[in-house]
């Protein structure tokens, strides 16, 4: 992550960091943990906070993308808070979860949000 932190700040392109990690990497396979964590850090990083465009690259980075994909989601929709998630990501979903885990298919996102931050706000 520090790698991609510096080449970033170098101001070197997104193509050219992930040419760059993926070279420094080579043989590690694309389900390890240190890629799949540098091509997040240049999502995140190129991403300039923008949600879509975060995911985006990601995803483009190739490796772990459901995964990846997933992550820069959730990490650039903490940064920015749900507002700034478009429509087109929040809408399809009804509010709804629908998962295998054993009483949780059907809940609200909104519902699990709320039990999330008073969590966080007990745990504080």
């Amino acid at each position: 992550m520090r790698r991609v932190v510096s080449l970033h700040d170098t101001r070197m392109s997104w193509e050219d960091t992930l040419t760059t990690v993926a070279e420094e990497t080579a043989g590690m396979g694309w389900i390890h943990t240190v890629p799949n964590a540098a091509v997040l850090t240049a999502g995140l990083l190129y991403g300039d906070g923008d949600f879509t465009r975060t995911i985006t690259l990601t995803v483009r980075g190739g490796l772990d993308t459901d995964s990846n994909g997933a992550t820069a989601g959730s990490v650039a929709g903490v940064f920015g808070g749900a507002a700034a998630i478009p429509d087109q990501w929040k809408v399809p979903l009804e509010d709804t979860v629908h998962s295998a885990v054993f009483g949780f298919d059907g809940v609200r996102i909104s519902e699990l949000a709320e039990r999330t931050v008073r969590l966080a706000e007990r745990e504080a």
